[in-house]
């Protein structure tokens, strides 16, 4: 499913009852998922938003919010290739590792994703494990709890990103506050996404306006 008209807040909204919101198992590259809100997953398992295992799929423009899972609070990926493009990861929780993203034997490819507010054991942020990659680029990491960022037997590439915790990659910029319009009100006052009242706009005090790739 695909779905277009953001500029007025017009973008669905899927909720998750007691389980993860969407399940993607061998899928094949073809599989695109744009313009949504993921939210209220619950799971006791892997991928309170969105579970992939053994699939490959692309997320585009998508907001990821108050998930809950044992790994993975927003989004599992199991064996899988997973691009996220134009994405918000804000206020999902895992119970054990990676409260924002939770990579086993995968590779994620993430662009222009904001990742704030997520909380885990291990990682914050993202947590990898059993040789997965994450190549990241224009992103912004802030205020993820339980540390940034996991990894066992897997790593990340990070360029031109702002993030919490130190990284030495090319163009990237550490410890200095993103400095959004309001990150406590993330949805804006009109309580709609992509709109332009989101609380995760830039401000003329943003570090990284200017600066990416």
């Amino acid at each position: 499913p695909t779905q277009r008209n953001l500029g007025n807040g017009w973008n669905a909204a899927l909720e998750g009852r007691n389980a993860a919101v969407l399940q993607s198992d061998s899928t094949d590259s073809t599989t695109l998922l744009d313009g949504f809100v993921i939210r209220n997953g619950n799971t006791g398992g892997n991928g309170g938003g969105i579970l992939n295992t053994t699939s490959s799929a692309r997320y585009n423009n998508l907001v990821l919010a108050d998930n809950l899972a044992v790994n993975g609070g927003a989004i599992a990926n199991i064996q899988s290739s997973v691009q996220i493009t134009n994405a918000v990861f804000v206020n999902n929780t895992a119970t054990t590792s990676g409260g924002a993203l939770y990579d086993s034997a995968s590779t994620t490819a993430i662009t222009n994703v904001t990742v704030y507010g997520n909380t885990a054991q291990n990682g914050g942020a993202l947590a990898a494990v059993a040789n997965s990659f994450e190549p990241i680029g224009n992103s912004v990491f802030w205020d993820n709890r339980g540390n940034e960022f996991y990894y066992n037997l897997s790593y990340s590439a990070i360029t031109y990103s702002l993030l919490q915790t130190e990284n030495a990659g090319q163009g990237n910029i550490t410890g200095i506050n993103p400095w959004f319009t309001n990150p406590y009100m993330v949805a804006g006052f009109d309580g709609k996404w992509f709109t332009p009242d989101d609380g995760f706009v830039s401000t003329y005090r943003s570090p990284f306006v200017n600066n990416g790739s």
